[in-house]
């Protein structure tokens, strides 16, 4: 994994998380120019792991 990947994790986090509505996966897709489809996985794994 590279950092830069990280730290796309990190916004997409934070732009799903700052609003009293979630933005959806294909707004996300167009601001950070990354298939919805990956940032859903890296969310998903994210949770799970907080979870644990």
């Amino acid at each position: 994994m590279q950092t830069g990947d990280l730290n796309l994790r990190a916004i997409a986090a934070a732009l799903r998380e700052v609003r009293d509505e979630p933005r959806s996966w294909r707004q996300i897709e167009e601001l950070i120019k990354t298939p919805h489809s990956t940032i859903r996985s890296w969310l998903t794994a994210r949770s799970e792991r907080a979870t644990e």
